[in-house]
């Protein structure tokens, strides 16, 4: 909902109000007035499907990672919206990536839980060497010699496979205030007033080859986080000894993450396009 359809909204709400109707009648009319607001679905670009597309048709390396994804604002200790936003970067940049493999033309892997994988197989390799012990142990001497080398294991877990790419990013701008201003009107007792602030968040994503250590692609992008508040008052005698004084607001503010989803997708652009 815009700004001025919040305005239209807040002022005839007022002028119900200075007109006699009760407050729930006003409530429910502008809960009625409103557009549903649903859930955004998150999905890659078009653009975004087919430059990974493109990378993967014509190279040999088919399996990528994202490494991290970073918050170089310093403003973690202003509000904490920065590094909260940041921290869904890594997450979100593997959806995207997951969501562009329309054809298995790749393989996104996992190294955020890498230790514990790690720590997983190791448990794997215990329990497989004391389950070969007790076999051979239990073997007779004649039989121990043929058996050794050949007991199957209890957990065959394969190795890790190792990635081809890495994608490192980060969020280098969290830019408050762009925009902040608003105005306001009155007259006869009744007061409207709106306020509208802009922010904007950069992105930077690098594309790294394993095999060469070289950084074969950077993308960026920007996007702002708009928010806009409404409201009304009225202060007015209906007689003599009965003073009518109300207040009501609405504030609409676009979502940080849908900010950087889009963000990331326009930069994973750039990086793929590029590469």
């Amino acid at each position: 909902m815009k700004i001025k359809t919040m305005k239209r909204l807040l002022i005839a709400s007022a002028f119900a109000l200075s007109s006699g109707c009760t407050a729930r009648d006003t409530i429910d009319a502008a809960r009625s007035s409103m557009v549903e607001q649903r859930p955004v679905a998150l999905s890659a670009s078009v653009e975004l499907t087919e430059a990974v597309g493109g990378f993967f048709d014509k190279r040999k390396g088919r399996a990528i990672s994202v490494m991290g994804f970073e918050d170089l604002t310093g403003q973690r200790i202003e509000s904490g919206t920065s590094a909260a936003v940041a921290s869904s970067g890594r997450i979100l940049t593997e959806y995207l990536l997951d969501h562009t493999n329309t054809k298995d033309r790749f393989q996104v892997l996992d190294r955020n839980l890498l230790t514990e994988m790690v720590n997983e197989r190791r448990l794997a390799a215990q329990a497989n060497a004391t389950n070969e012990a007790e076999v051979l142990a239990n073997a007779s001497e004649v039989m121990r010699p043929l058996i050794e080398g050949t007991i199957a294991p209890v957990f065959d877990v394969p190795d890790l496979t190792p990635v081809d790419y890495m994608l490192q990013g980060a969020v280098v701008g969290f830019d408050r205030r762009l925009l902040d201003g608003g105005n306001g009107a009155g007259l006869l007792g009744m007061r409207v007033n709106e306020r509208i602030s802009r922010d904007q968040i950069t992105v930077m994503i690098k594309l790294v080859d394993v095999a060469t250590g070289k950084i074969i692609g950077t993308g960026h992008s920007t996007r702002f986080i708009d928010s806009s508040m409404a409201s009304v008052g009225v202060f007015k005698f209906l007689r003599e000894d009965k003073l009518l004084e109300i207040e009501s607001g609405i504030a609409i503010n676009d979502a940080a993450s849908l900010a950087l989803f889009y963000a990331i997708d326009g930069a994973l652009q750039e990086v793929f396009g590029n590469a």
